[in-house]
């Protein structure tokens, strides 16, 4: 599955240098509405319209739809599983075993059905026997091996419980990036289109004052060249977001290929201030990342096997038993007062000593234990590329928040400039060409904010999966 860490950086291939030039201050507030839908859509659980066929969902419903449906949550599911029935059948060996045995044997010369136990028995003499018999095996000592076993394998549940914890924390982050880009995209197609609308305006005007020779035919050229290009960027814009919308449907597990999936909501204000104590946030995530408490499981896991390896230098001491019955079919000697159905049963007590094995026990200990080094270092690994995750995190959010107060004061000097030119305009003291220039600054400065608030929830979100926070 595609993560979708840098998705907030992905935003920057929305339409931005060449932007619109086009748009009054009204135009803007259209724009803007188009991103700040009103805030209690947050509210709104994930409905379905049957007869639409759409799917409208807010950022708790998708989340709330991804860890519940979500193919790589069921698949994280069936792998915890498959370590919990491991961890039972490793700690089933350390309890006794009882077979039933069922035997027909047919021997190439006859003998007694059973021996005799003094010089007067009589023998019942057959070569055809059927068997029965209820076997045991007890495991008395095996110097470690089986709790050693035991433990590893409750380990690897661990190991398995906490990746599948920190999947959904990584889904979670991957709804939330998607959600946010595709408000962003959607926030800064409305842009587009209100630049496009105004162009258009101006191709009207600029048409009229041609007719009457009081303009030029070439800035109604610049306005058509600057109106196509404001188009492609809008479409181009549109096909993202609905890539995007189709990797959330991918996300969630949406199956339905006939429902439209909708998202609904806005993208919120930035924090006025961003975290203080970085050494205190990254200790927080060395505790409750879970893919951190997946590797130290995992290295006492491998201690674990270890330890189960070298108990294999140590006898295995076991008591084994059986009882059950032989009957000898068409014997050929059948005496008198001698019965062809006997009951037969044994117990011994087995020591299994490891003395010549061609150093397969001693191999298999150096096995584990680089084993082991090698979980300690990717342990280690681990807990450096948590203290970049929390630090990065932080830096993207950092930087989102500087770029929303720098694009909003940018928006507004380009509301200011764009009805100073267009001003102007009206009394003949500016071209078309200036008017042009200062719409494509005023688009471009709300686009910009459209994105830095983006990016703001997107940091959020990947400072919260970095922290180890819990969907």
């Amino acid at each position: 599955m595609v993560h979708f860490k840098l998705l907030a950086h992905k935003l920057a291939t929305l339409p931005s240098r060449h932007a619109a030039r086009g748009g009054f201050a009204l135009l803007t507030c259209i724009a803007t509405l188009g991103v700040a839908t009103p805030r209690q859509a947050h509210a709104q659980t994930a409905t379905s319209a049957p007869a639409s066929g759409v799917l409208r969902l807010d950022l708790p419903a998708a989340i709330r739809l991804a860890l519940a449906s979500g193919p790589d949550i069921k698949l994280s599911g069936t792998d915890v599983e498959a370590a919990r029935a491991r961890s039972e059948q490793a700690s089933a060996d350390a309890n006794p075993v009882v077979h039933a045995l069922g035997s027909f044997t047919e021997m190439r010369r006859e003998q007694r059905l059973y021996p005799a136990t003094t010089p007067s028995d009589p023998a019942v003499i057959t070569r055809h026997v059927l068997g029965a018999d209820l076997a045991f095996v007890v495991p008395l000592y095996t110097g470690g091996r089986l709790s050693a076993s035991s433990e590893a394998a409750s380990q690897g549940e661990s190991v398995a419980s906490e990746s599948s914890r920190r999947r959904r924390a990584e889904i979670a982050f991957d709804v939330t990036a998607l959600y946010y880009a595709i408000l962003a995209g959607r926030g800064v197609s409305v842009s587009l289109a209100a630049s496009e609308a105004a162009l258009a305006q101006h191709d009207q005007r600029l048409a009229a004052l041609v007719e009457e020779s009081k303009a030029a035919p070439l800035d109604r050229q610049r306005v058509q060249v600057r109106q196509a290009t404001i188009r492609q960027q809008r479409i181009q814009t549109d096909s993202d977001v609905e890539v995007r919308t189709l990797a959330l449907a991918s996300v969630i597990g949406l199956d339905n290929l006939a429902t439209r999936l909708e998202v609904i909501g806005a993208l919120g204000d930035a924090p006025a201030s961003g975290p203080a104590n970085r050494e205190a946030i990254i200790q927080r995530a060395w505790r409750q990342r879970s893919d951190l408490a997946a590797a130290q499981a995992d290295v006492r896991q491998q201690s674990a096997r270890v330890q189960s390896a070298r108990a294999g230098r140590w006898p295995q001491v076991s008591l084994a038993g059986s009882y059950g019955a032989r009957w000898g079919l068409a014997p050929s000697v059948h005496p008198d007062g001698a019965s062809a159905l006997v009951d037969v049963g044994q117990v011994a007590v087995v020591a299994d000593v490891p003395l010549l094995d061609g150093g397969r026990v001693q191999a298999s200990v150096r096995e584990k234990e680089a084993l082991l080094a090698a979980a300690r270092e990717r342990l280690r690994k681990l807990q450096l590329r948590v203290r970049l995750e929390v630090e990065t995190a932080l830096s993207h959010l950092t930087s989102a928040r500087a770029r929303v107060e720098v694009s909003e004061a940018a928006v507004g000097q380009a509301r200011a400039a764009m009805q100073v030119e267009s001003d102007k305009q009206a009394e003949g003291k500016s071209t078309i060409t200036d008017v042009l220039d200062a719409q494509a600054a005023l688009t471009e400065a709300e686009a910009n904010r459209i994105r830095a608030l983006a990016d703001v929830q997107i940091a959020l979100a990947e400072l919260r999966l970095a922290t180890g926070e819990e969907p």
